[in-house]
């Protein structure tokens, strides 16, 4: 499952291996670096996205589990 938002941020970390995705850690990557390239123009593109739609990203307030993040979103509600 994608951690990012966004259709270009989904389609980018698509493009990246299994073991980059972290779904097959037994899997060897042909082209890591182009992986790891991948990966980054996916965070920037979730991060625009967010900036475009004014949502607050997670890990950019620390927060990486984002069951817990839900929870504490609905104790200010």
């Amino acid at each position: 499952m994608c951690p990012f938002r966004g259709p270009e941020a989904h389609r980018l970390w698509s493009k990246a291996c299994n073991y980059h995705r972290g779904s097959d850690r037994g899997h060897v990557c042909g082209n890591p670096d182009a992986c790891k390239r991948t990966l980054g123009l996916a965070f920037h593109a979730a991060r625009h996205y967010a900036e475009e739609n004014r949502e607050i990203e997670c890990q950019e307030i620390g927060i990486y589990n984002i069951d817990y993040w839900e929870g504490w979103q609905e104790g200010l509600r």
